[in-house]
Order: C-alpha cells, then structure tokens, then sequence
C-alpha cells in the first residue's frame, strides 16, 4: 500500500470556478469531544447533522469556543439542520433547544442494527442525491 495523503483545502476560502458544480460539503459531529477548529469547519460546510450524542457536544462545548460571548446566541449560530440517531444519548433540554429552532429530529430508535454515524451518512446522502433510492417518489 503506498503513502497516504489528507488534504485540508476545503477549510480554504471558496474560489469561484469555471470547471463545474463547486463542492458541497457535510459536517457530521458525534459525541466525541469536538476539536478547536470546528467553528471553521461548521462555516466551510453546507450541511450540518448531529447524532444524538453530538448534539449534546454542540450545545455544551461550543460555547467554550467563544468565551466573551452569550451562550446562548452562540448555540442558535450553530444550530444543527437535522439530529438523526437512536435518541438514546441526546438530554432532554437539548432536544428541546434544538427542535425549539426548528432543527429536523429524527427518531431511528427502531434501527439498532446500524451505527448513528451511518444514519447520519445515509441521512446525508439522501439530502445531497433526490435520485438516491431512499428519496424517490414511489
């Protein structure tokens, strides 16, 4: 196997191009600790989707990101477009916030059998594709 290359040009400033579509990106934010830059990488994408979990991230930590301003304009700046999982991990007062702003839950808790980043990808996919199977009209 050879070398492997990561490439951070999408955190770049978007240039306008000739040579096609320009590229749409997704954040999806689990519940894992987010890392300083997330703020950036919020702004650089289209679409934002939080599992339960992580939606919980978003409201406790990033305001911790903006230190000398009010919480709670902060987490209405960053409010996720959908929250998709098994609910089993988001708090009460969280969902509450969230769907309060107008975010899309999604209840997959019948769904044990796949992982809530996969729900979040699928969800993704989904949105970004309307000829994707899941979305046809039938």
């Amino acid at each position: 196997m050879g070398p492997m290359s990561h490439s951070s040009t999408f955190l770049l400033p978007n240039l306008p191009t000739d040579n096609g579509p320009a590229l749409t990106y997704a954040l999806v934010i689990l519940n894992q600790r987010l890392p300083r830059f997330t703020p950036l990488l919020w702004e650089h994408a289209q679409v934002h989707v939080c599992a339960d979990g992580g939606a919980n991230r978003v409201f406790d930590e990033l305001p911790c990101f903006f230190p000398h301003d009010d919480p709670s304009d902060i987490r209405k700046r960053y409010k996720p477009y959908a929250i998709k999982g098994d609910m089993d991990s988001i708090r009460t007062d969280v969902l509450d916030f969230y769907r309060g702003l107008g975010t899309k839950i999604i209840d997959e808790s019948h769904d044990q059998d796949t992982t809530d980043l996969h729900k979040c990808v699928a969800y993704i996919l989904e949105l970004l594709n309307p000829e994707h199977p899941n979305t046809r009209q039938k």
